[in-house]
């Protein structure tokens, strides 16, 4: 961000005749403005209020001091031009403001009573000549007067308010937005500015810009597999008008910190740029970041525009060249198609780009040409150790989470939200838990004050208390309900109904909410959220847990919550809290009717409960990853029939590619690497005319990061064998293709592969043609002269 600091030394490069001229240039109003904000960060403990009408009484502005000694009154009264002989007028015109401000009381807004003014100030924008600085002095002796001339206009501005000398209002608005957005963030109770711990994240293209090339095969499929990845800021340069982004993620990725530090990076450029004066002839381009909430509530893209920049002035100067909408998927599922549409037309009426953020799943079961697709990725080791270096200094709890993160690294997600939620519990416990319902578990723990009488913290309720509240508060008034935020209206009656039946008193209750909003876990605002979506699913999760006895076939509501679009997750730390899962729940997972692809990619998606369930027998996770990845196929064919049906071209290789990022998400898990790796090999010793090459590929795409590289040669080599025994052309072709898709590490497999790969594309090209569409007109000449 621009520092106040910065900007003073900016200011102070122009000529004090430059900065004379700016405050002389205002109109007495629009000086007055500028003064009252001046004094508002010169008195940051006073009130400041503009005066007008006949009830002013000779006083423009009016500063009320209040300290240990008093409350002192000041009105101030405001000059501007010169005073010189020829303008002796002026000084009559001040000396009657004087002896009115000292003659009547001021009426203040923000103070009911009367104020009766104790001293005066006279500011003049502007010069006084000798003679009229003798002639107030004569006729105001003996009065609580001070004068305040330009010299200290302009040394103040520039120490205070250096804005007035660069558009203010303009940079107001942007230094405002920048400061909502770099303390509104995961790691703020750190007292850091988001700024300071950002970790720049990857993001992949989930869309794969497929072309054939006959004479430049291998270079063509390169580009064709080679999902293009990027780190997420670089978006900036894709970003143009009519350009539609969905950025998935999984929950805790940090989609919002991301669209936070992009917006962020946008309005100090539009600063920049205001305060050089670049931008002066022309309208200064800026980013809207809302939530979808505010998408719906707005009526159409004027009024969304008029709320957000709030006055004319910044209407005019300001032209939007981002929508940015963050959360879709913490909307419900009937109120999306609404908000996705509504996004899409504002966008279109306001000439700019438009960027959505969504869960990952949502993306994928969610086809649309319009839109292009991009997945914020997880962090690596590195990055999350960076995370962790910019949040610390304790040189013996980085080792500790070091450590610790190394042999839970593929059992954890490595996503900022569980990154902090770890850097908390090593801070206060010097360990590092097993799996993320652990991670939350213990979490949740330690933020109720499991721990705090230990540590000699007075407490009025146990912990487990404020979990059970918190549990209930959950599931009764928010899943439930099919609601993703209450009103405190809503929160104080079920808070009244739930002390009453447990027989608090109201200074007990006081206590409990105390307790609760010091948590952090609540958000208990105009509108009462769970800090983040997961604690919310999390808690659900834990009332079931808890209550199981009271619910009739609990088998069957996990599996509706399962397939719920908005409180799927529920089933997932459920199964967490458990630490296993039935086989009459996967059972019950496998029949569920409907043949939808968002069904069937809840039913490959199993392997995250299986992960979740990481203590379930051997042979449940046999049983959940074989039928699972069974449905590999089915969604490739399901992908492209809906495609057909909604006129989406896409290439039969996409399919192929999606349902890999699928299994990749279901399976990636060092809960479920060994189970994989068994049912790849049961598939592998099928009959080569019925191979499932998809589900072998799928598994094997998950699993990769986690093998070492001789176990990957041997799988691919048993793939190849039994590849080489069937005639089905089509199955060669898309096999090779996705072979050569694997982040490779072995130099001479991938050699091998692009060999045969080569050598089928060139005796078979029609069986690649079917795969992917044709290359795009005019790429091959452009191909053709660069060689030539």
């Amino acid at each position: 961000m621009i520092e106040q600091t910065e900007i003073s030394q900016r200011a102070r490069v122009l000529s004090k005749r430059r900065r004379r001229d700016v405050l002389m240039s205002f109109e007495e109003k629009e000086l007055h403005e500028h003064l009252r904000i001046l004094l508002d960060k010169m008195e940051p403990d006073g009130v400041v209020e503009i005066t007008h009408g006949p009830q002013e009484y000779g006083k423009d502005l009016v500063l009320v001091r209040e300290d240990q000694f008093g409350r002192t009154i000041i009105g101030i009264i405001v000059g501007t031009g010169d005073i010189r002989g020829k303008t002796l007028g002026k000084v009559d015109k001040i000396i009657s403001q004087v002896q009115q401000a000292f003659a009547h009381p001021a009426k203040l807004k923000a103070i009911l009573e009367s104020l009766t003014i104790s001293e005066v100030w006279i500011m003049l924008a502007g010069e006084l000549s000798g003679n009229a600085r003798k002639r107030l002095k004569g006729e105001l002796n003996g009065k609580s007067i001070k004068t305040f001339d330009m010299n200290w206009l302009i040394d103040s501005f520039t120490r205070n308010y250096p804005q007035v000398f660069f558009e203010g209002k303009l940079i107001d608005f942007l230094q405002e937005k920048i400061q909502k957005f770099e303390k509104k963030h995961l790691f703020s109770k750190r007292g850091k500015n988001l700024s300071e711990c950002f970790v720049e994240p990857l993001v992949n293209t989930i869309d794969m810009p497929a072309q054939f090339d006959e004479e430049e095969l291998a270079s063509t499929i390169r580009t064709i597999i080679k999902r293009r990845r990027m780190p997420f800021l670089q978006l900036n340069l894709v970003l143009r008008p009519g350009k539609k982004i969905i950025l998935g993620g999984d929950p805790g990725t940090g989609k919002s910190v991301a669209l936070a530090k992009l917006a962020i990076d946008n309005w100090r450029k539009a600063s920049e740029l205001v305060i050089r004066g670049i931008s002066k002839k022309q309208q200064v381009e800026v980013p809207i970041l809302v939530s979808t909430k505010e998408i719906l509530e707005s009526g159409d893209s004027e009024v969304l525009r008029k709320e957000y920049f709030s006055n004319a002035e910044l209407l005019d100067r300001f032209k939007v060249n981002l929508l940015a909408v963050d959360g879709l998927d913490e909307a419900l599922p009937n109120q999306q198609k609404n908000i996705l549409e509504k996004a899409e037309e504002f966008s279109k009426q306001l000439g700019c780009a438009l960027i959505i953020s969504t869960r990952k799943v949502d993306i994928i079961k969610t086809l649309s040409s319009r839109f292009e697709r991009y997945e914020l990725l997880s962090f690596d080791f590195g990055r999350a150790l960076k995370l962790f270096q910019k949040l610390l200094t304790d040189k013996k709890i980085l080792d500790t989470l070091k450590d610790g993160l190394r042999r839970v690294e593929f059992q954890i997600p490595m996503v900022p939200l569980s990154l902090l939620l770890l850097v908390e519990l090593v801070e206060s416990h010097k360990e590092v838990p097993a799996s993320v319902t652990e991670l939350y578990e213990r979490f949740s723990d330690l933020m109720l004050g499991r721990w705090d009488k230990d540590k000699g913290i007075e407490v009025l309720f146990e912990y487990f208390i404020k979990q059970r509240f918190l549990a209930e508060l959950a599931f009764k008034e928010f899943l439930q309900k099919e609601r993703l935020e209450i009103t405190r209206k809503e929160l104080e009656g079920f808070l009244n109904e739930y002390s009453s039946r447990y027989g608090w008193r109201e200074e007990n209750l006081r206590g409990f909410v105390e307790e609760i909003r010091r948590s952090g876990i609540l958000n208990t605002k105009e509108k009462v959220t769970f800090q983040h979506r997961s604690f919310l699913d999390y808690f659900a999760a834990s009332y079931i847990h808890g209550k199981s006895e009271q619910f009739e076939n609990l088998n069957d509501v996990i599996v509706r919550i399962y397939f719920d679009d908005t409180w799927g997750d529920v089933a997932f730390f459920y199964t967490g809290l458990k630490r296993e899962i039935d086989n009459s729940v996967l059972e019950k997972i496998f029949a569920f009717e409907g043949k939808h692809l968002a069904t069937l990619v809840d039913k490959l998606a199993v392997g995250r409960l299986l992960q979740a369930g990481w203590h379930s027998p051997v042979a449940t996770k046999h049983f959940g990853i074989e039928n699972a990845i069974a449905f590999a196929p089915t969604i490739r064919e399901e992908l492209l029939r809906v495609a057909e049906k909604s006129k989406v071209p896409i290439p039969k290789i996409y399919a192929d590619l999606v349902v890999l990022v699928l299994s990749d998400f279901s399976f990636s898990s060092g809960f479920l690497v060994k189970e994989a790796k068994d049912v790849f090999d049961r598939l592998l010793s099928k009959r080569p005319q019925c191979s499932p090459y998809m589900q072998m590929l799928s598994l094997l795409w998950a699993i990769q990061r986690l093998l070492k590289p001789q176990e990957i040669r041997i799988m691919i080599d048993g793939v190849l064998e039994s590849l080489s025994k069937t005639s089905d052309l089509e199955e060669q072709a898309r096999t090779f293709l996705l072979l050569r898709a694997l982040e490779q590490r072995d130099k001479a497999t991938t050699k091998m592969i692009e060999r045969r790969l080569h050598k089928l594309g060139k005796k078979y090209p029609h069986v690649f043609k079917a795969l992917l569409p044709p290359i795009r007109k005019g790429l091959r000449r452009r191909r053709q002269s660069r060689r030539r």
